[in-house]
């Protein structure tokens, strides 16, 4: 037997929360060059001497929305100023001025540097207020080599060592984060061959390692790689990695010093769905921003916002600096994606550096920092550029060697699907850039390859664009997110390439901590193996839902993994599996864990998971329009009601199990049905064709706003009507007629689920409707390949521990498509000495 153990420890800390605050909110969008500077130095003083920030600026539509949508909402009050107003509201603040020419471009990085230094606001002549203390006239300078060479020997030494920033006058945004941080920026050109050779020297007197900020954004992995290819000279990529600093394009990023002192209001983890084997080819879409610092909060925002995203499986590639520079708006992308269960991220190239760094031993520190940010942000799936100039240097064999590090993406490089040290790794295989065109190389590409990555360009397709893309490549094809696509891919290779060996493991004893989780504890379990393991991974699943993994990574004597707070109450279980080298596969006992959790308004959302969606926790509809928002995917907007409605808005009818609903298997029909006056009554009538299969009172699930009906056994082939009418509290009713088709159904009559299966037993399998093939898994390993009824395994428990066992079979049609499947758990148990 294996023993689950409960070890008592103390819970992480929670979360940290906003103190409400009042903020200076100043708009610059309309505001001069001079004026736009002044305000983001002032806010780079004023919030870094604050306990909470307290200067916020609008640069652009976005900035505002970042404001309303993640700070008005926890308690950040704005208090709209004009530039005037708010250099007199921080006046105290402000210890002289620091005069700059903007006819010497320089002159402005200089005085961007002072104002961090020496709490001074940069000024033009006409600007100088005589009250002030005039601190430096860096007017003097004749050109920027001279002004460069005086800020490395006067202001270097006192700046920041372990950041630098490139950026050119104009490019304002970073600036404030600069003055807060203490950071030196320059406007050097690496394309200049004098100033290349300064910016050499500036690098040279950081410390190793350091951030080099870059306000310029950068192409394709595809374009850095040919870049590469021939002679890079001293581009600002190459001089990077030749000089070990670790690059952040794209960094002209506004109000960094507001952003990075709000800390996350939600757990910076991912939830990944639990894989299943069919004989289909997979692809997932990754939304890139090359790397690019300000894609996070800039374009992908915007994509985020598209109507289609949340019905799709698609991966977003997130900066890992974002979760120390920017971790509430990171709160903002974890929750909603959370909230949808379809978006996941991946960390943006090349993990911790745009690059790796060429030095060995800078490259060492960089594949540690890169482990430390995937364990952070959760971000375990990483993208990578590859510009070595032999295999011996491919940055992901190292990488690969670090616990948090699950998996690789290669960018710009045309590689199969592979293992990297047991790491999955696959290269880009398509670039979307159209919808035509990119759906024929998916299909193209699924041809010769069960593993298509398809790295979508963010400025050119949307994920409506996607969708489409999506509905035509059939049914072989199926989308899914980055982790599951590389757990998948993981297994698939090894099956395929390396084979069984007779390493063998056991699984003896599983704990888990702490006692009582709450909905915003992290629950740490521990697996003692022995022998040898190709994989092992905790399952769980959280009211029933579909279910989730994490690996088991092996820390000391034990394999650990963590599975994420669920952010509500409820019941969670979990199970541990392992697979030796044999491929076979045990699993520990079901362990099922009580989350207590409180929920004020009982409308099945915890009041932590409400506070951290912005939610009234004590109204189980927040926006008024009668969909709970448990079960609203936009709960702060209310639910437009279609035209000519005046009863009971109904909507998400599907079938259960599954949708459309499959033959010969028992089956139910849903509907979300709700009105802000209440719903008296659900009722259906269906029907196939002219005949009557049924009519009743559809009853409501529980608590929620959905209702269910039992269909009768169906048959393939059929279109099947249901015809849903609803009477609301105010005596108003409404009707929706829809349409299904009845697919081929497949299920095992016998044994039944929970069995004890002690000698060889038949599983029975029973199909309706056209199949050619039925095909049997054990554990997710295809057993038997069945042609023709009856269909039927004998499976031998002999060659099994002792332990729950998952048998699955799926149907196939003629040309290889899945059409159902259906699967129990049977238990064998410990075999007689």
């Amino acid at each position: 037997m294996i023993l689950l153990v409960l070890l008592a420890g103390l819970g992480p800390a929670h979360a940290a929360e906003t103190v409400p605050v009042p903020v200076t909110l100043v708009d610059l969008r309309e505001a001069d060059a001079s004026t736009k500077l002044a305000l983001a130095c002032l806010q780079g003083i004023v919030n870094r001497g604050a306990e909470r920030p307290v200067l916020y600026c609008v640069h652009t539509a976005q900035d505002r929305a970042w404001f309303d949508q993640v700070y008005a909402a926890r308690g950040f009050k704005p208090e709209e100023k004009t530039p005037a107003e708010a250099i007199a509201r921080f006046a105290d603040r402000i210890k002289g001025e620091v005069l700059y020419d903007p006819a010497q471009p320089e002159t402005i990085n200089l005085a961007t540097a002072l104002a961090g230094l020496e709490d001074v606001l940069p000024v033009t002549a006409a600007a100088r207020d005589a009250s002030r203390k005039l601190v430096e006239d860096l007017t003097r300078f004749k050109d920027r080599r001279e002004a460069c060479h005086w800020a490395i020997e006067s202001l270097l030494p006192r700046c920041n060592r372990a950041k630098l920033a490139v950026l050119k006058p104009e490019q304002v945004g970073l600036r404030d984060y600069l003055v807060a941080e203490k950071i030196l920026p320059v406007g050097l050109n690496p394309g200049v061959k004098e100033e290349a050779e300064l910016l050499r020297t500036l690098l040279g007197k950081l410390e190793p390692g350091a951030l080099l900020f870059w306000g310029e954004r950068i192409g394709s992995p595809v374009e850095t790689r040919a870049l590469f290819a021939r002679d890079p000279g001293d581009a600002m990529p190459a001089l990077a990695r030749a000089t070990a600093m670790r690059l952040v394009p794209g960094a002209d990023v506004a109000n960094l010093s507001f952003h990075a002192r709000v800390p996350a209001y939600a757990p910076l983890r991912q939830y990944k769905r639990l894989v299943e084997h069919h004989l289909a080819s997979y692809v997932t879409f990754l939304f890139s921003g090359n790397g690019n610092l300000d894609f996070g909060l800039g374009r992908m925002s915007t994509l985020w916002d598209d109507a289609a995203r949340g019905y799709i499986p698609l991966g977003w590639e997130l900066h890992p600096l974002l979760a120390e520079l920017a971790p509430a708006l990171l709160s903002y992308y974890y929750v909603d994606a959370w909230w949808a269960g379809v978006d996941q991220f991946v960390m943006a190239p090349s993990g911790a550096s745009y690059l790796p760094p060429a030095d060995p031993k800078a490259f060492e520190a960089f594949v540690a920092e890169t482990n430390e940010a995937a364990s952070r942000a959760d971000l375990t799936a990483v993208s990578v550029i590859d510009v070595s100039a032999s295999d011996h240097d491919r940055p992901w064999a190292r990488l690969a060697l670090q616990p948090a590090v699950r998996g690789f993406l290669a960018a710009g490089t045309s590689l199969g699907p592979t293992l990297s040290l047991g790491k999955p790794l696959i290269g880009e295989t398509v670039h979307v850039t159209d919808v035509e065109k990119a759906t024929e190389a998916i299909l193209a590409a699924a041809q010769k390859q069960r593993f298509v990555l398809a790295v979508v360009d963010a400025e050119k397709v949307t994920p409506t664009d996607v969708v489409q893309i999506a509905a035509r490549l059939g049914r072989g094809i199926r989308v899914v997110t980055p982790h599951y696509f590389l757990d998948l891919l993981a297994e698939r290779v090894f099956l395929d390439t390396v084979g069984p060996t007779m390493a063998l493991a056991k699984l003896t004893k599983v704990t888990f901590s702490p006692r009582e989780p709450g909905p915003n504890d992290p629950i740490t379990v521990k697996a003692t193996i022995s022998g040898g393991v190709i994989d092992a991974r905790v399952k769980y699943n959280i009211n029933g839902s579909p279910d989730f993994t994490e690996p088991l990574a092996k820390v000391g004597d034990d394999y650990v993994a963590t599975i994420p707070p669920t952010l509500r109450g409820g019941k969670l279980t979990f199970k541990v599996r392992i697979t030796d080298g044999l491929f076979r596969t045990s699993w520990s006992g079901e362990c099922a864990l009580d989350i207590k959790a409180t929920d004020s308004d009982e409308d099945g959302l915890s009041d932590y998971h409400e506070e951290l969606c912005g939610l009234d926790p004590k109204n189980k509809d927040t926006d008024g329009d009668g969909l709970f928002d448990a079960n609203d995917s936009a709960p702060l907007v209310p639910f437009p009601r279609p035209k000519d409605v005046e009863g009971p808005i109904i909507t998400a009818i599907v079938t259960a199990p599954r949708t459309p609903p499959a033959a010969g298997k028992p089956m139910a029909l849903r509907a979300l049905v709700f009105d802000p006056t209440g719903v008296k009554e659900v009722t259906v009538k269906v029907a196939a064709g002219e005949r009557d299969l049924g009519r009743g009172e559809m009853k409501q699930i529980g608590s929620t706003q959905v209702y269910e009906y039992p269909l009768p056994t169906l048959v393939a082939g059929q279109t099947v009507t249901f015809t849903i009418g609803a009477v609301n509290g105010a005596g108003k009713a409404s009707l929706v007629t829809e349409s299904v088709p009845v697919t081929v159904g497949i299920r095992i009559t016998s044994p039944p689920a929970n069995t004890l299966i002690q000698k060889p037993t038949p599983i029975r399998i029973q199909t309706a409707g056209q199949v050619a093939l039925v095909r049997v898994l054990i554990n997710g390993f295809e057993v038997a390949r069945l042609s023709k009824p009856p269909y039927e395994y004998v499976w031998n428990p002999a060659q099994y521990d002792a332990a729950t066992h998952e048998v699955m079979v799926e149907a196939f049609d003629g040309e290889g498509m899945l059409l159902d499947a259906d699967a129990v758990y049977l238990r064998v148990p410990p075999k007689r000495r």
